[in-house]
């Protein structure tokens, strides 16, 4: 029957390749008969590339200490292509290991033999949703002003990462920079504690952070008033001051 087009309505021309493998439009009523019996009304698309996994979470839950930041990551990983062990680069490269746990489908494993970059990295298996929950413990640089953190992060392409920091004191700024992966949505006390929440925006975290000094009362000593008495064989010193704030 005669060619149409996706409305229903016969189509008037049909789509050929030429000699250099293009698609070329050809009127239906000059086309060869050949033409009519191997091309078709539409070019058929290119099939989309599909990657074997991608990392679709990542939440990072940290507390500032004197000696650094204790820290959760929870990372999400949809894995594509089944039957095969992927190396899931996770980074994390200045940070100390403590403890993983693995929730969802199929196989982990750690990645012992990998020496092609620094940081962390994982080994899946398995079809479907891998859930990380990894407890790390990252160096925190002190500076003049207050702290700084950075840190290596996993490539989220399309994806937004989380972030709360708990740093220990209610009077705290937070400087974001240009550059620095990190989108600051907000900041609240509790009790002495400042916690900041941000998004990550990068595959690098540079997070600093200014504790304000709270300003001291001042104090003022009025004279002392001092009184000597002589009770039978007993003095009696007497002394009297005031302080005001």
């Amino acid at each position: 029957g005669p060619s149409r087009t996706s409305t229903g309505t016969p189509a008037k021309t049909i789509f050929k390749r030429d000699a250099d493998g293009q698609w070329k439009s050809v009127p239906l009523d000059s086309a060869a008969f050949d033409d009519l019996r191997q091309a078709s009304t539409e070019p058929s698309a290119a099939e989309p590339q599909v990657p074997d996994f991608f990392l679709s979470k990542l939440k990072l839950d940290g507390t500032v200490t004197d000696v650094g930041v204790t820290m959760t990551a929870d990372v999400t990983v949809k894995v594509i292509t089944p039957e095969r062990w992927l190396r899931v680069t996770l980074q994390f490269d200045q940070a100390l290991l403590i403890e993983v746990e693995h929730a969802g489908t199929g196989e982990a494993a750690p990645d012992l033999f990998h020496e092609g970059h620094e940081g962390i990295s994982w080994l899946l298996k398995g079809q479907g949703e891998h859930r990380l929950r990894m407890s790390l413990r990252v160096p925190l640089r002190k500076t003049p002003e207050g702290g700084q953190l950075q840190l290596q992060l996993p490539s989220l392409g399309i994806f937004t990462g989380e972030m709360e920091l708990r740093i220990p004191s209610s009077a705290v700024t937070v400087p974001v920079r240009e550059g620095s992966g990190v989108r600051l949505r907000g900041m609240r006390t509790d009790g002495n504690a400042t916690i900041v929440s941000a998004d990550l925006t990068g595959d690098r975290l540079d997070l600093r952070w200014n504790v304000v000094l709270q300003p001291t009362e001042s104090m003022t000593l009025e004279p002392m008033d001092i009184t000597l008495r002589l009770m039978k064989d007993v003095f009696e010193l007497t002394a009297h001051q005031e302080v005001q704030f």
